[in-house]
């Protein structure tokens, strides 16, 4: 129900649909809320009932609440396009190219047709590796601070701990990598660098090609954050997909690696079906795709299913992490030295106690 909500610009057909969906007795719209809520979509959803004038079918007072979100992240987004925009012209007098990802990438390119339907978490930017220390000094000399982190963990991760300061709408990821050092493997660095944009001025920030958008946004959430393993993807991601899809290509199925061709044609296999079979997708409806929208399906319906989900999820995240980090020492100084820090503080092992408890 939501996806055709938020596919209603592009298919207004689907209004009589929705229409009456919300005029049964038994609609929720607690339960709308909740999982608009959760998946970081609720200004996305106002702005397509808005839009369709639908907004007359919804209770006063959860309209006045949907158009009072939709304001505060309006005026959110138009402070973090501000801060992207000194942060490019901070990193340009210093020479040093640095190109917007993600949410930041999807403002800058004006991928949403109103500016409040997006909502970010942070700002993410990517700079070439050699300008990786450089480009972090030059953000902390501005003020802005990060949380205790032991320095010896950098080598392993893909960007900066979190930059922040005070009255600032947003906090920083400074990446040397656009995607996790596994991922790494399905992206071109060189093509993703020479065809990046400046889609407003010339002198303006850069942002990635649209196929590379479309790349970076199925790896997050199929690879990244394990939405192929799981079948369980967060609709603000894949309403993203759509919206990236509906303007830029696809990437070319030929230049693909097997495992990324099933994973890009499960995660359109789940488009479909949330965005209705309207919209057009080159699917190949093998039966990989037919067990993933399945898995997708029942995660949704089934809570019983939906709990031992996570709980695998959890428990699966943490033998394989601390495995993949043991087989990394065999052969990599950065790991060896990584671990031999970590298991000699008693911090650690309080910290990870703690998150494991919270999980289970």
């Amino acid at each position: 129900f939501l996806g055709k909500c938020l596919a209603l610009d592009e298919l207004p057909q689907l209004r009589q649909d929705i229409l009456e969906q919300v005029s049964k007795p038994g609609f929720s719209w607690e339960q709308f809320v909740r999982v608009g809520s959760s998946h970081l979509v609720l200004p996305a959803l106002y702005c397509k009932l808005r839009n369709s004038d639908l907004v007359s079918q919804l209770p006063p007072e959860l309209t006045a609440h949907l158009k009072k979100i939709h304001t505060l992240n309006t005026e959110r987004n138009k402070g973090l396009l501000k801060q992207i925009h000194w942060l490019h012209a901070l990193f340009l007098n210093a020479g040093i190219k640095a190109v917007f990802l993600k949410g930041s990438g999807a403002l800058l390119g004006e991928l949403y047709p109103d500016p409040g339907e997006r909502v970010l978490n942070d700002i993410d930017c990517l700079v070439h590796e050699s300008d990786f220390e450089d480009a972090v000094n030059l953000v902390k000399e501005e003020g802005y601070t990060h949380p205790p982190f032991l320095p010896e963990k950098l080598p392993l991760m893909h960007h900066y701990p979190s930059l922040f300061k005070t009255n600032e709408p947003a906090q920083i990821e400074i990446h040397k990598i656009p995607v996790g050092k596994r991922q790494l493997k399905h992206l071109n660095l060189e093509a993703m660098w020479s065809a990046c944009a400046q889609p407003g001025e010339k002198d303006g920030p850069w942002i990635l090609s649209g196929t590379d958008q479309i790349l970076i946004n199925v790896i997050h959430s199929q690879l990244k954050d394990r939405g192929q393993f799981y079948a369980n993807i967060p609709l603000r991601n894949i309403y993203e997909f759509y919206r990236l899809n509906s303007r830029f290509e696809l990437p070319a199925s030929k230049d693909l690696p097997p495992r990324m061709k099933r994973v890009l044609n499960n995660y359109m296999s789940v488009a479909e079906k949330l965005f209705t079979p309207e919209k057009s997708f080159p699917l190949k409806k093998d039966l990989s795709s037919k067990v993933f929208i399945w898995r997708f399906e029942f995660n949704k319906t089934s809570r019983v299913y939906n709990r031992m989900g996570k709980f695998f999820r959890t428990l699966t995240e943490i033998l394989y992490t601390y495995l993949y980090i043991l087989a990394k020492a065999l052969t990599h100084k950065e790991y060896r030295s990584y671990l031999r820090i970590n298991l000699t503080s008693l911090a650690w092992y309080r910290r990870h106690v703690s998150v494991i408890r919270k999980r289970f």
